[in-house]
């Protein structure tokens, strides 16, 4: 979608039939700000920079209590302002104000949107009966395996329709543009189409991108499994190695953060694919076979050492187990 001004329509008719350096210089300059919402960190920054200048959660921290930010609530806090116009436009001038300092005004605005509809138990609609489910841990343990209706979608529409009213008219943005996130990546890959895997915070999708549309039919995939179920896993296996202090603490929204930076540190990554592909196993992981596997210490912030062998592996194999992963859902309920 893209709006603007008639100035702004005149520039871009007269760039369409000058030289190609002209149309590229003129992209350059329009300096375009990009915004990407997640449900554990949002991210604000300048199109064609490597990082984003803002990553920060959507919820602040103030307001987060006790282990709410490995659970439900949180990220269901988190989806009520993305699908509130009013949050998400305080939200980015907040941003924009404080962190960039600049205008909105000034800059057009690139809105990276999910390639699917958020699923009920993310955001909550399911009811009320259901939270007390989650709060008495009778949730399943299975992955849930969920596919947006036609009245979620008409809701996504209707809340998209009132965000663009709510940027445009109250924040000023001269120009707006939304494009979903799958596609951007093919793009980034320099390919239009292509099979994109999403693993976020507290979801994993997978959708199917051809000459820059994200196709619908076959529907985008989304599992309720993330990085906060690794998050769960990780702190359970490391529980052993430090003492009843910390393991209490580990159970905190602060000292959680310990978990998810040793997990994106350690985890077993293979970039020699080619090499790789030839070493990959035929079934799970096996952390007894593999028990003798290098220990790499880490420090925690206060001087305790922890050990990781085979966790490395272990993390991230659980991506690959589907249902019989007994971490699935939990997040952190463990």
């Amino acid at each position: 979608m893209y709006a603007g001004g008639g100035a702004n329509e005149g520039d871009h008719h007269s760039a369409a039939n000058a030289p190609f350096s002209s149309a590229a210089a003129e992209a350059n300059d329009l300096d375009a700000l990009v915004f990407e919402f997640g449900t554990s960190r949002c991210k604000f920054g300048y199109a064609g920079e490597d990082f984003p200048r803002v990553y920060e959660r959507p919820v602040p921290h103030d307001e987060i209590q006790d282990d709410a930010e490995l659970g439900r609530r949180l990220n269901r806090r988190s989806a009520q302002v993305e699908s509130d116009p009013e949050k998400l436009a305080q939200w980015l001038f907040d941003a924009s104000s404080s962190r960039l300092q600049t205008r909105l005004s000034e800059h057009p605005l690139l809105l990276v949107e999910r390639p699917f509809t958020l699923p009920e138990e993310i955001t909550g609609d399911a009811g009320q009966a259901q939270d007390e489910q989650e709060d008495a841990g009778s949730r399943s343990t299975e992955t849930k395996t969920v596919q947006a209706s036609s009245a979620s979608k008409k809701r996504d529409l209707k809340a998209r329709e009132q965000m663009v009213e709510v940027v445009m008219e109250e924040l000023g943005v001269p120009a707006l543009f939304c494009a979903k996130s799958a596609v951007l990546a093919c793009y980034a890959n320099a390919r239009t189409s292509g099979l994109v895997v999403e693993m976020g915070a507290t979801y994993t999708s997978v959708t199917s991108v051809h000459e820059g549309y994200a196709f619908a039919y076959p529907k985008s995939q989304v599992t309720l499994f993330g990085g906060h179920d690794l998050d769960a896993f990780l702190r359970t296996k490391l529980a052993p190695q430090v003492s009843k202090t910390l393991e209490q603490k580990l159970a905190t929204s602060t000292e959680a953060e310990i978990a998810k930076r040793k997990k994106q540190t350690w985890s077993y990554v293979v970039e020699a694919k080619e090499s790789g592909l030839c070493r990959v196993a035929d079934g799970p992981f096996d952390e007894a076979q593999n028990a003798q596997l290098p220990l790499i210490n880490y420090e925690l912030p206060d001087k305790t050492i922890v050990s990781l062998g085979t966790e490395r592996f272990s993390v991230a194999e659980h991506y690959f187990m589907g249902k019989r992963c007994p971490y699935c859902g939990r997040l952190g309920q463990q």
